[in-house]
């Protein structure tokens, strides 16, 4: 059984299966799987034909038990789109559960919050601590870069 990722950047392409492995590890999730992500532009993650079209090829992925997407809310409003994109990819994926995880400004955000748990991994430095404000950084995997 696989999670199947769908993501917009190429950077997720990347985080998506570390932190959702790292997430399973935690929760003891076994046996649970992360499929290759499914990558697509924002334009396409946030028009009904293109989320519909990015659900469908999620689901031929083998072993596919749910799919999660990851858009970033960039300069929207993720309660806006959020539940709009969440409709149409479950409503396109049933009976398999999707859902939209939409960070409000930027997914590298997330790190910045978290930065002490990546200490002297990933180029982090040793003594790395979370940004006071992780979501107000316009680059923030800029702002990882510098950690």
């Amino acid at each position: 059984m696989n999670i199947q990722p769908i993501v917009e950047g190429d950077g997720e392409v990347t985080a998506v299966p570390v932190l959702l492995w790292r997430l399973i590890a935690d929760s003891s999730a076994y046996p649970l799987g992360v499929g290759p992500p499914i990558r697509r532009p924002r334009t396409d993650l946030i028009r009904e034909e293109g989320v519909r079209k990015a659900v469908r090829l999620a689901r031929s992925r083998p072993n596919c038990a749910g799919i999660l997407i990851v858009l970033d809310g960039d300069d929207d409003c993720p309660k806006d789109i959020g539940p709009q994109v969440q409709a149409w990819a479950q409503a396109e994926a049933t009976p398999v559960p999707c859902y939209v995880v939409m960070p409000n400004r930027e997914f590298e955000a997330w790190f910045l919050a978290t930065i002490e748990s990546l200490r002297g991994t990933r180029g982090i430095r040793h003594n790395a601590i979370s940004h006071p404000d992780p979501e107000s950084p316009r680059d923030a995997a800029g702002e990882l870069r510098k950690g």
